[in-house]
């Protein structure tokens, strides 16, 4: 028995979830690191982007992982920032092609720029030199390019939506500009609040751009409509040549005559359905709520929005999404008056559980949120460590257990093992044990009646043993607050 326990525990031990938990994955550093982001790979390499402050300016760093985010491979300068370009969901974003090119982009206001630029910079290989920073918009097109994100198709394709100016349109707009050769090159940018929905962008809202895996290219943004400051997304299904009318998301609409400086984060599930997350603090609300939305490519009704704070919190803001690809598993991240809290759906983002995951970090968290192979959710945010800023991370939500389930019962020789959230009906006559994943002893909560329940007392992860003449069942329990 013991060493089913300890298979179990080497195979569970990366994918469950630990939500009271969270870690500092990175080898400590003495001048720290913050405005944190993470994407993923083709090939389910974890890389984390962050900034080391400098005394003028800040040094762009990076941190690999290519075994679900146990280990990491830490380049601490890959690029250097001249002015102080985040903040406000600003922050550099590098995302790994299947070739093996990295690319890493960010604002930066460098000698002779008037206004802030969109730069990148890209490498061949991990162990191989950064290039020279470049503009990814040249001339005077779009002179002023802010508050950018970039996405990646993984086969060489990028793109990056950012807000900028028009001298022939009144207020800011919302442009991309595209690569195709692995970001060695970019395109003229393209406006995509196109002119015909007569609208502009708000002037200092973050963008959120994304991919989806047939190749639909997303961006949503927080428009200024007469300042009607509401969430819309516009698609591209023809590889950015251009975009249909932005769908508005928010269902009700926030008028406030200045800039609200959060902005929507933006992800698709394997089945062309956007699922978005944003802060507003619309007109009918005592507070600023964090919000859930998700709308199919080429649906022009605005969805309904799922309230994900105001219960369980007075304030929220800057919240990214992460979403399994079947998209039944909703993972959002995002700051709160109480801390960084972890909120999940496990019905397609109908209903949500939410948890603190790092009661003293409330602002300037940067955090983010991405699905990695083995079914899990990791998160990334910047926390205190030791008196200073540090990169933090949590595993998130179990987003396959039925075939994590069926492979490990195979595994070690039992002929299945359901995986339950809180009770598990058991056999009224069989004899009932319980583990954690060490193979200690858990206590265990046990009804009289039948049929017969039972859960672990203590919130953990628990394998429940029921012996029966037919033979032994397990079951596995994950319980968390």
């Amino acid at each position: 028995m013991m060493i089913f326990f300890i298979l179990v525990s080497l195979f569970l031990s990366a994918i469950l979830v630990r939500g009271e938990e969270h870690v500092f994955p990175l080898p400590s550093y003495t001048m720290g690191r913050q405005n944190t982001n993470v994407t993923i790979s083709p090939e389910g390499d974890v890389l984390v982007s962050f900034v080391t402050p400098l005394k003028a300016g800040y040094r762009i760093g990076i941190a690999v992982s290519n075994d679900g985010g146990v280990t990491w491979r830490v380049t601490d300068s890959i690029a250097y920032m001249r002015a102080s370009m985040i903040g406000l969901q600003r922050r550099p974003t590098v995302f790994k092609s299947n070739d093996g090119s990295l690319v890493c982009s960010y604002e930066d206001q460098k000698v002779g720029d008037a206004m802030p630029r969109v730069y990148v910079t890209r490498t061949t290989a991990e162990n191989e030199p950064w290039s020279t920073p470049i503009a990814v918009v040249r001339g005077d097109q779009a002179a002023m390019q802010d508050f950018s994100s970039m996405a990646s198709s993984g086969d060489g394709r990028l793109a990056i939506a950012f807000i900028g100016d028009d001298p022939a349109l009144s207020g800011r707009q919302v442009y991309v500009v595209l690569s195709k050769d692995y970001g060695r090159s970019w395109s003229d940018p393209l406006q995509v609040n196109s002119i015909s929905w007569k609208g502009s962008a708000c002037e200092c809202c973050m963008t959120s751009v994304a991919y989806s895996r047939s190749g639909v290219l997303g961006v949503a943004f927080r428009a200024n409509r007469n300042n009607v400051r509401d969430i819309h997304v516009a698609f591209s299904t023809n590889n950015g040549v251009s975009f249909d009318k932005p769908v508005l998301i928010q269902d009700g609409k926030w008028t406030i005559s200045g800039c609200p400086s959060t902005g929507p984060n933006l992800m698709f599930d394997e089945n062309d359905v956007a699922h978005m997350s944003w802060r507003d603090y619309r007109d009918v609300v005592l507070a600023p709520v964090v919000y859930y939305a998700k709308c199919r490519v080429g649906d022009t009704v605005t969805p309904r929005n799922v309230d994900l704070s105001s219960v369980v919190a007075e304030d929220a803001d800057y919240p990214a999404v992460s979403v399994s690809p079947d998209g039944k598993i909703v993972t959002i991240i995002h700051e709160s008056s109480n801390g960084v809290r972890i909120t999940v759906s496990r019905d397609g983002g109908e209903t949500f559980e939410s948890r603190v995951v790092d009661p003293f970090i409330k602002r300037n968290s940067s955090c983010h949120v991405i699905e990695i192979p083995n079914g899990t959710s990791i998160a990334i945010w910047t926390s205190i460590n030791d008196g200073r800023f540090d990169v933090a991370k949590t595993v998130g939500s179990v987003t396959s257990i039925y075939g994590q389930c069926e492979q490990l019962s195979s595994a070690v020789g039992h002929q299945y093992m359901p995986l339950y959230t809180d009770w598990v009906t058991v056999p009224d006559h069989a004899t009932i044990s319980g583990r954690d994943v060490a193979g200690r002893v858990v206590e265990l909560e046990v009804t009289q009646s039948s049929p017969r329940r039972v859960r672990p007392v203590a919130f953990c992860l628990t394998f429940i043993s029921t012996v029966l003449p037919e033979g032994v069942q397990i079951y596995a329990i994950i319980r968390s607050e």
